[in-house]
């Protein structure tokens, strides 16, 4: 591989922005090495080789520096040059793109080189039109309030170099922004920390923010929509992590009240991270025995669902629509399963779409006691091989052979998810410790006398490790 740096960089393009980015490289005001051009040519051929099959070896650096230079010997010190200097044209074309697509950034580049250069005329006109684009920006985001912060935060020092000096009434404001800023990010900051101390019990102290979260409710602040939600959702944390459970629920009701009162004043992105503090809670309340929040979680999904509310590629996450299907599994109605899982599927990611979307189709029929239609969906070697899914399929035919009392498919099937377990590098050790787990004890549970069921019973309930336990003691 010539330049791994590079080549990921020109997997992330599409297209129209190689093609954009060949362009820029022809421009002599951006490149003056022609040689680039010819390289980013032959480069091309090996990158669309590469999408059309990701297992295709790319070409070696000695074979593409043959054809741009055919009568020299090869010199790896040059070619490195070649390619860094192409890897430097690429970064810097997509900061060019970025800043391309934020006009206010833009604006308050411009407002520096204005200031620098001072031309306070013009500085004014375009402090003008800034702050236009700003008060249009909707809905408003951090990203936003950094940049009305910076604004004012330049008008203050244009106020200061200015040719002819006059009172400057704006650092009130300009102080005011980077108050609200300030809070809003402490927060956020604060519920990601949190949460990063409740999931690997390493605590990361945030000084001031008892404080912070005292005030905040007399400020006038606190009508920002982002603040009153960091604010929410901080303190659901800690009376959940607490077990101050009454005052948890009620910080939590009060969170999905707040996230529909204010859906169209904080962006997707701030959107999906609040929902998903919102499923999480659910998920721990779940986990400790609060069976009703099975319905408040399916009822999320449904609303991230029917709401567009996604990660940032703009599509419904697999492990959503998995965890959806599953939890409208356990509500008395199951046609709210199958409901779910054909009104949203033409929404999940493409390589995701047709093994989840049977994945699924499987559950339901498991839960609908259609075991034959179980076996049927799940025999598929694809899907069973399914780097995502394959575990989750395995494990779900070893239910169903059980419950069939297929002894020698259910056999046959043990041993190879044995292998399969071992054999798969991306599945995490913990996964494999709980999964394998399950394999061992149903393997167990298939062959045991009603002598040995307690014994084995109270090994299952003192393993803190195990997939599906719930399923498995329901068994015995």
């Amino acid at each position: 591989m010539y330049s791994t740096k590079l080549f990921a960089l020109f997997l992330t393009l599409s297209a129209y922005e190689f093609n954009r980015f060949a362009k820029y490289l022809a421009s002599p005001y951006f490149n003056e090495q022609d040689v680039l051009i010819h390289l980013l040519s032959l480069l091309k051929t090996e990158i669309e080789r590469f999408h059309k099959n990701n297992t295709a070896q790319i070409a070696e650096k000695q074979a593409i520096w043959a054809v741009l230079y055919p009568e020299k010997p090869f010199d790896n010190t040059v070619f490195n040059r070649l390619t860094s200097a192409l890897k430097d044209h690429v970064e810097c074309f997509l900061i060019i793109e970025h800043q391309k697509s934020n006009p206010v950034g833009q604006s308050l580049a411009l407002l520096e080189v204005l200031q620098t250069r001072k031309l306070d005329d013009v500085f004014q006109r375009e402090q003008q039109e800034t702050q236009r684009k700003l008060a249009l920006a909707a809905p408003k985001s951090l990203a936003i309030y950094t940049q009305t912060w910076l604004l004012h935060d330049r008008i203050d020092l244009q106020a200061d170099t200015a040719t002819k000096r006059a009172p400057d009434t704006n650092v009130v404001q300009a102080a005011a922004e980077l108050d609200l800023l300030f809070m809003a990010q402490k927060l956020r900051y604060a519920c990601n920390a949190y949460n990063y101390t409740r999931i690997f019990k390493k605590e990361l102290p945030m000084e001031g923010i008892d404080f912070l979260l005292e005030w905040l409710p007399k400020s006038p602040y606190f009508a920002v929509p982002l603040i009153q939600l960091y604010h929410v959702i901080y303190r659901m944390l800690v009376a959940q992590t607490e077990l101050n459970i009454d005052e948890a629920d009620a910080l939590y009701y009060q969170l999905v009240s707040l996230l529909a009162e204010y859906e169209q004043e904080i962006t997707p992105a701030d959107r999906y991270d609040f929902y998903t503090f919102a499923t999480n809670y659910c998920i721990r309340a779940i986990n400790h025995g609060k069976t009703e929040f099975n319905k408040h979680l399916f009822e999320l999904y449904e609303r991230m669902a029917a709401k567009g509310i996604f990660d940032q590629a703009g599509e419904l996450s697999p492990w959503h629509y998995k965890n959806a299907v599953k939890l409208a599994l356990r509500l008395p109605d199951f046609s709210k399963a199958l409901e779910f899982a054909n009104q949203h599927k033409h929404k999940l990611p493409t390589e995701h779409a047709k093994n989840l979307t049977l994945y699924c189709n499987a559950l339901i029929g498991f839960a609908k006691k259609n075991y034959n239609e179980v076996c049927h969906i799940l025999m598929s070697k694809t899907l069973q091989d399914d780097a995502y899914y394959g575990l989750d399929v395995r494990v779900l035919l070893l239910k169903t052979y059980y419950l069939q009392q297929y002894e020698t498919a259910f056999d046959s099937l043990v041993h190879s998810t044995k292998v399969y377990l071992h054999r798969e590098k991306q599945i995490g050790a913990d996964s494999k410790k709980q999964f394998g787990n399950f394999i061992k004890y149903i393997a167990q549970l298939f062959y045991i006398n009603n002598e040995k069921a307690t014994l084995l019973r109270a090994k299952i309930e003192a393993e803190s490790k195990v997939a599906d336990k719930n399923w498995l003691l329901e068994q015995l």
